[in-house]
């Protein structure tokens, strides 16, 4: 191969002191093949070859006994020798975005591996052997089906399979004793269930599950939005651990009961669904986050003390309860696109919020009570009923708010 005066000044600094050499760098150098003079380096542990035009990898590969990373993303790469096996140091292994379709390697030591978008359709069984792997990318391919021979790979703390064509999964995980991240976005799933007492973020999104039982002890963060779930058919057991549900855009008229047992949650994602009320909205002291747009709520009647940011637009709500006002850290409220008429003399409580959307509702007037809120930068009141003197006496009362009519 012709190597650009550059690149071979950058490889000739590698081969200058080859038993000094532990890493060379060669992303993005239009190579068309693999560089062997780096053969030369003995004690070369780490080979960055990413972003270049390299088929494969010569059998000399076996020299470099003392790799402990080699990475070949992006890359046009079919197949690698054999030989690759045979590196026993060998701890990541980065083939993503490349074009293999098998995998038959035996490496004894890897704990990373990376083949996401590649184009393999089944899961090979040269990885189940891999049995010190922690993480394992496998995203974009074209898996139909996890077969239980993954089981093998109980010391697994990462697994994405997220951007397949999965429809069936032989597991429910339930021996992965590490296992804390687990994605699955945007698959065919139409059923779904995990018993797993070490994860820790789950993503199902966009699939189409009409079924799904999750037992997770220490989940902190559960993503099942762009499904097909109803009340019925969503099962979260009870934890103390959980941080963040997304359940949007799925048929659900009301929230799992549960959701009152999850104590530690902070973000909850409810938009785009049919919910009708919220009631087991109740008891979720450190709730900070809530997004309820685009349902058909006729009411807001929760007290959660530590909501600071609130999405309510496009629903049905006439109603502010009396609870709603006690919400007395929230800094963002968005009530656009409602049937409000009354706002009550209780949003003075709103001391710390910051901006207000009550755009296109009913209402002909503000309370003076609005004065107090000392904090509020910007207040939305498009397509409102709102008289000429009403919107001079809001002015004044909001001196130093930009307000919009």
């Amino acid at each position: 191969m012709n190597y650009t005066k550059k690149l071979m000044q950058k490889i000739s600094q590698y081969l200058n002191e080859p038993e000094q050499t532990k890493e060379a760098q060669l992303s993005n150098c239009q190579l068309n093949s693999f560089p062997e003079h780096l053969l030369k380096c003995n004690y070369l542990e780490k080979l960055i070859l990413d972003e270049n035009f390299i088929e494969s990898c010569p059998e000399q590969i076996k020299k470099l006994q003392k790799l402990k990373i080699l990475s070949l993303n992006f890359n046009q790469i079919e197949n690698l020798p054999q030989e690759i096996g045979s590196l026993i140091n060998l701890q990541i292994l980065n083939l993503g975005w490349n074009q293999q379709s098998t995998f038959s390697y035996e490496i004894p030591s890897l704990q990373e591996l990376n083949i996401a978008n590649n184009r393999f359709d089944s899961l090979p069984q040269a990885i189940t052997q891999l049995q010190k792997l922690q993480k394992l990318y496998l995203r974009s391919n074209r898996l139909q089906f996890l077969s239980s021979k993954i089981e093998n790979l109980s010391n697994l703390s990462l697994l994405d399979i997220a951007n397949n064509q999965l429809q069936h999964i032989e597991t429910d995980f339930s021996s992965f004793h590490k296992l804390q991240n687990l994605n699955l976005n945007n698959n065919l799933l139409e059923e779904f269930e995990v018993n797993n007492d070490s994860l820790q973020t789950l993503s199902v999104n966009r699939n189409s599950l009409n079924s799904c039982s999750i037992q997770a002890k220490k989940i902190i963060s559960i993503g099942l939005e762009h499904n097909q779930l109803t009340t019925s058919n969503l099962q979260i057991s009870p934890t103390s651990y959980l941080r963040i549900l997304r359940v949007s855009n799925n048929p659900l008229q009301y929230l799992p009961t549960e959701i009152n047992q999850f104590s530690e949650l902070i973000e909850l994602y409810a938009n785009n669904c049919h919910l009708q009320n919220i009631e087991h909205l109740q008891h979720l002291p450190k709730l900070e986050m809530l997004n309820l747009e685009h349902n058909t709520l006729q009411q807001l009647s929760f007290d959660l003390p530590q909501l600071k940011i609130l999405f309510v637009n496009h629903n049905n709500i006439n109603n502010l309860s009396t609870e709603f006002y006690q919400s007395k850290n929230l800094r963002y409220c968005y009530l656009r696109n409602n049937s409000l008429e009354k706002i009550s003399n209780d949003i003075r409580n709103f001391v710390q919020l910051e901006e207000l959307d009550l755009s296109n509702n009913k209402i002909s007037t503000l309370p003076n009570a609005i004065e107090n809120l000392k904090n509020l930068r910007y207040l939305y009141l498009e397509k409102n009923s709102l008289p000429k003197t009403e919107k001079q006496k809001i002015s004044a009362l909001l001196p130093h708010t930009y307000i919009s009519f």
